[in-house]
């Protein structure tokens, strides 16, 4: 049937997941149920991104980070054990992270339009996974300075009369939409021009 086609599967998945030394059980309980996501556009940094053969656009910098309510560090103790061939060393003579520190830092070497320097970090009772440490930084300031998006007037406004909790929330700017009908009207104007 089709619940023992379904027992099965997950067995077979727990199985592999514990000859990659995860167990599945574990990794659930470290979970809290909650988990976010944001997508950034930073308009003070413009970048610009290849669209077809010779054919850019200029976007405001994008950044897009993970947020993962966890119970204790063994979600992300797996994270760091599974991504430890793309963590780079400290150099010789530089400051060594501390042991216990709850911080992954990527390296990717790939030349990319936008900068991609992923960190990991578990705190407050989150991972939070970010596109490069300054979105972190901001995510933090935020949070410290209490200056984030729920004290900015558009938001104010369009939550008046939604609870503080719950479960799928969404929020999308107004400056995310301008962003993209710029973005379209960039890449319709370039297609129009014909190929260099």
């Amino acid at each position: 049937s089709g619940l023992e086609g379904f027992k099965n599967g997950l067995a077979r998945f727990e199985a592999s997941l514990l000859k990659n030394e995860v167990d599945l059980n574990q990794l659930l309980n470290s979970f809290d149920g909650n988990f976010g996501l944001a997508v950034t556009l930073k308009p003070e940094q413009m970048t610009m991104i290849p669209v077809g053969i010779g054919k850019f656009v200029q976007i405001p910098q994008p950044g897009i980070a993970i947020f993962i309510k966890v119970k204790d560090d063994y979600t992300f103790n797996v994270i760091k054990k599974k991504l430890a061939p793309v963590i780079p060393q400290p150099a010789p003579g530089a400051a060594q992270p501390k042991p216990d520190e709850k911080r992954i830092d990527i390296m990717l070497p790939l030349p990319l339009p936008v900068p991609l320097m992923p960190v990991i970090v578990q705190e407050d009772g989150y991972i939070i996974a970010a596109t490069n440490p300054a979105l972190l930084d901001s995510i933090r300031a935020a949070k410290k300075n209490g200056n984030g998006l729920i004290v900015t007037e558009e938001f104010k406004k369009l939550s008046a009369n939604i609870p503080e909790n719950g479960s799928a929330f969404k929020f999308i700017g107004s400056n995310f939409a301008k962003t993209l009908a710029n973005v379209q009207t960039q890449i319709m104007m370039s297609s129009a021009k014909g190929d260099p």
